[in-house]
């Protein structure tokens, strides 16, 4: 979203500026899978959240720090691409 909203475009038939903003998008998304394996969720926290019991056993297993500290990594991934692309 924030590249969207930082490069994205403003007349739909900017074709440029979609491309521009694309390619942004597929260097975050390589960042973020060689940075932690995966951009998939589950392979991430190897839990399906919406089962109670796989949920419960990774809360207990401190879950939710293991997700912010991915979360943490993300917002510096992002800070520095949108750094180079100044």
């Amino acid at each position: 979203m924030v590249l969207g909203l930082k490069f994205g475009r403003t007349e739909a038939e900017d074709k440029v500026q979609k491309e521009k903003t694309l390619e942004l998008g597929y260097r975050f998304w390589d960042r973020f899978e060689k940075e932690h394996g995966s951009c998939y969720c589950y392979n991430l926290i190897e839990c399906h959240l919406d089962h109670p019991e796989e949920r419960k056993k990774w809360l207990d297993s401190g879950g939710m720090d293991k997700c912010t500290a991915i979360v943490e990594k993300t917002a510096q991934l992002l800070e520095n691409l949108l750094e180079e692309v100044k």
